[in-house]
């Protein structure tokens, strides 16, 4: 059978097992067992931020995958032509959108309308990537 137990509760649970020791050695003479319960504090204390780290870590993954999967509903409403994204679902919201920060990123950007000069060579200019369309 296992115990599930939180891994920062485990942590406090040695470390008050480890300042009942740093009393104990207090009235022991022995430099030695100072030293060693001195360093097993400095070590559960850094493996307590390291646990506190990888839990903050793992919720920033985990909100990353329900994007990934939002993503995934908005990626089949879009259409790609000429390097140019647009999306169909939403009406008055449909593009155009830099296709490269679509696929890339996953991220809809909108286009700005390149200056006239040059709206020959180039319609659209994305503000994200700097991609001309």
């Amino acid at each position: 059978m296992s115990l599930k137990m939180n891994p920062l509760d485990a942590i406090d649970q040695v470390w008050t097992a480890i300042k009942k020791l740093q009393e104990l050695s207090s009235k022991v003479k022995e430099a030695n067992i100072r030293m060693a319960i001195a360093d097993l504090m400095e070590k559960a204390a850094n493996l307590k931020m390291e646990i506190a780290s990888l839990k903050e870590e793992n919720l920033a993954l985990k909100k990353k995958l329900e994007g990934q999967d939002d993503w995934k509903q908005i990626e089949q409403g879009l259409s790609f032509a000429h390097g140019v994204c647009y999306q169909h679902k939403k009406p008055g919201e449909n593009g155009p959108f830099c296709g490269r920060c679509a696929q890339m990123e996953h991220k809809l950007i909108y286009l700005g309308d390149m200056p006239r000069v040059v709206q020959d060579m180039y319609r659209y200019s994305c503000p994200n990537c700097k991609a001309k369309y």
